[in-house]
C-alpha cells in the first residue's frame, strides 16, 4: 500500500514528466493538450493522431482501422 508521501511523490513525478512533454515543439511529436491524474488512472489528451492510436504506435500493432467517420 502506498503511503501519502509515496502518492505525493508519484504525482509530482508524473506532473513533472507531463509538463516537460507539454513543452516539446517538434513536427514529429504530437502536441499534448491536457492531462488527468488520479491514483488509479492517468490520461493524456493530445491532438488527433492519424493512422491509428498512440497505443498501436508504441506497441507495434500495424493494423489500422479505417472508418467513414475519420
Amino acid at each position: 500500500m502506498l503511503t501519502e508521501g509515496d502518492a505525493t511523490l508519484r504525482y509530482k513525478e508524473f506532473t513533472a514528466e507531463v509538463e516537460a512533454i507539454g513543452k516539446v515543439n517538434h513536427p514529429n511529436v504530437v502536441r499534448l493538450k491536457a492531462y488527468y491524474y488520479a491514483s488509479d488512472e492517468k490520461l493524456l489528451v493530445s491532438d488527433f493522431i492519424r493512422n491509428g492510436s498512440l497505443y498501436n504506435a508504441l506497441h507495434g500493432n500495424t493494423y489500422v482501422l479505417h472508418s467513414a467517420f475519420v
